[in-house]
């Protein structure tokens, strides 16, 4: 499958795709919560992704400007672990849970 750089895909028909990174802007069970991901697809494109509506591209560097092109809707955003193990743990390290929430680790 060809892409074009922008185009408007759908994370969940790309079996194998990986969110690498992730931000939160609102509190996790607040209603009004909004995730930007970036990820890489199996086909070695990587994305950008804010509530559901993803869109690839060729370079890791040009999905995350993309990224903080999204992220401009809100204020307030924090970095999140972009995925979580079954036993609810971030996969990636350096994460430490204060609270209810994972932080970056310093």
């Amino acid at each position: 499958m060809e892409m074009e750089e922008g185009q408007l895909i759908r994370v969940w028909e790309h079996p194998g795709a990986r969110r690498i990174r992730a931000w939160q802007s609102g509190h996790t069970s607040a209603s009004d919560s909004l995730h930007v991901y970036v990820g890489r697809l199996p086909s070695g494109w990587w994305f950008a992704e804010r509530a559901s509506y993803a869109r690839a591209y060729a370079t890791e560097a040009v999905a995350l400007e993309v990224a903080e092109v999204l992220k401009e809707v809100r204020d307030s955003w924090r970095e999140v672990p972009a995925e979580l193990g079954p036993d609810g743990r971030p996969t990636a390290p350096g994460w430490a849970r204060r609270g209810g929430e994972w932080f970056r680790e310093p």
